[in-house]
């Protein structure tokens, strides 16, 4: 490193992120390093302050302050910051105490990252019932053969949505919200219909009439297709099919899946002995893949108590 803003090395740091993540970093003594403006640090003077301890302890105090809530932790605002040291019987600051505490906290927060990791894995695995699939006769269709593909349409803004409120929802390229609610719809099928650019290719089931912009793709069955059964199936060839930034951690995509990406996806359904599609064998399939999603929420939920628990000592 040829130049730094921090002048003297002999000590440990404590390091946070004045805008964005609250988190704190440990420099240990005589690790060469530099900050930006949007990283701020704290020099240790004292040899009886634990860095990692006044790292746990600057973490308990997001919520005191509002740091987890939009507060900018900027110089000024942590300056007001107060902790609690632990103290021996000469009330000297006790490192062996702060030593056990922190070790605590590593301890717990590697656990927290471990529990992270399965989350990601958990949330991201695919669900197969290869096993229910067995004892069905089975065809392979194309998306084309048994859907019309249809894009939603460009002119669905947000200036439109705002001018034109009312109850029908608008669907964009967001996975968890709808777009606006609108005084008019374009489709009032049960259909499906596909993220296009951003999330590409998670699905979503319709039952209530809606519309969609051009950043959302829409399925509208052709012949005897259960949509529920159809998402599950195609949701992950959809996922498996999309093209662009992934990012890291499944965090920050930006993928797209275009009309034309999924007209000759190949994917198996169920037929009865006339060979016709069985759409009450795809409603039994269907269950089979709800009951499975529903444990996985379920899991879903109780790792997301486990990271966000709050520790104290």
């Amino acid at each position: 490193m040829e130049t730094s803003n921090i002048a003297d090395f002999s000590v440990p740091y404590v390091i946070w992120g004045i805008d964005g993540n609250f988190e704190f970093n440990v420099i240990k003594t005589g690790t060469m390093f530099a900050t930006t403006d949007h990283c701020g640090a704290i020099k240790i003077k004292n040899p009886n302050i634990d860095p990692f301890y006044l790292a746990f302890a600057l973490e308990q105090t997001k919520h005191m302050y509002g740091f987890d809530r939009g507060l900018r932790a900027s110089l000024t605002n942590m300056q007001k910051i107060e902790i609690n040291i632990p103290i021996n019987p000469a009330e000297e600051f006790d490192l062996s105490a702060q030593q056990s505490i922190a070790e605590q906290y590593v301890y717990i927060n590697e656990l927290k990252r471990e529990i992270s990791e399965k989350h990601q894995k958990v949330s991201s695995c695919i669900i197969k019932t290869q096993d229910s699939l067995e004892k069905y006769n089975m065809t392979t269709v194309r998306v084309k053969d048994v859907f019309s593909i249809i894009r939603g349409k460009g002119k669905y803004t947000k200036t439109y949505a705002q001018t034109h409120k009312g109850g029908h929802p608008l669907y964009s390229g967001n996975t968890k919200s709808v777009f606006g609610l609108i005084d008019s719809y374009d489709y009032a099928m049960p259909c499906l219909s596909w993220v296009i650019d951003g999330l590409a290719g998670y699905m979503r089931c319709h039952n209530e009439p809606f519309s969609a912009t051009n950043h959302r793709g829409i399925l509208l069955p052709k012949s005897r297709i259960d949509t529920g059964y159809a998402r599950y199936v195609l949701e992950p060839m959809f996922r498996a099919a999309k093209k662009g930034r992934l990012g890291e951690n499944g965090e920050n995509e930006y993928t797209s899946l275009p009309p034309y990406m999924i007209e000759d996806i190949e994917f198996d359904i169920p037929i009865d002995d006339n060979k016709n599609l069985d759409i009450a064998a795809q409603q039994k399939i269907a269950e089979i893949y709800g009951t499975a999603e529903q444990y996985r929420k379920e899991v879903l939920q109780k790792l997301s108590l486990l990271i966000t628990q709050k520790v104290s000592f």
